[in-house]
């Protein structure tokens, strides 16, 4: 047993200096490198960045609150009294300009339309229920940015008339108030030059 120990003794004492002074061999070198490499790049690499779809901005139903009729060279002669009758849900009621034989009109001058919503919202279209034998015209859709100017708005869509017209936008609108520009009246059921609304609505 005490021959077996100092063996062990000597052996010891002979293999770890060995060890420790042996040459690092090129598979030692690359499986080194391959570790830091590996352990670098665990480092470095970046957490998936966290991605949210933001939702949809609310959008208000516009609702109407009054509209206005400013007469041909504003001398009130189309009936702006009857400008409710538009807004009133009942289509036996309605609104009628006078009649014109010269059918061109200035946009400074000429019969308009004033929608006033109750808040801002967002305007897509227009429909006018009008004279069942409606046809031609031309009308101006402007969205009013100056209250005491609102002959003088942007122009967002132009259109034809007929019983029913829907007028939709290029594009939907933020706005509180827009109006409506006749530059020639449509032809009603007597051939004459004039405009007859029973219904107005904004969507």
């Amino acid at each position: 047993a005490l021959i077996f120990g100092v063996v062990l003794v000597l052996f010891g004492a002979i293999w770890g200096p060995w060890m420790a002074t042996r040459p690092v061999t090129d598979l030692d070198l690359t499986q080194s490198l391959r570790a830091g490499v590996a352990q670098q790049q665990s480092d470095e690499e970046p957490s998936p960045a966290l991605t949210t779809t933001p939702p949809p901005a609310p959008t208000t139903t516009p609702v109407i609150s009054s509209v206005q009729v400013l007469s041909w060279n504003n001398d009130d002669g189309d009936h702006p009294d009857r400008a409710i009758n538009m807004i009133d849900s009942n289509p036996a009621t309605s609104w009628s300009s006078r009649w014109f034989d010269n059918n061109q009109f200035r946009d400074e001058t000429s019969v308009t339309i004033v929608v006033k919503l109750q808040q801002k919202a967002t305007v897509s279209s227009v429909t006018l229920t009008m004279d069942p034998a409606t046809s031609g015209g031309e009308v101006v859709v402007r969205n009013v940015t100056d209250p005491a100017n609102p002959r003088g708005g942007t122009e967002l869509a132009m259109s034809a008339l007929s019983p029913t017209t829907t007028i939709q936008l290029p594009a939907a609108v933020e706005t509180d108030s827009i109006a409506l520009q006749f530059r020639s009246m449509p032809k009603g059921q007597d051939g004459r030059n004039w405009a007859w609304i029973s219904e107005l609505t904004v969507q």
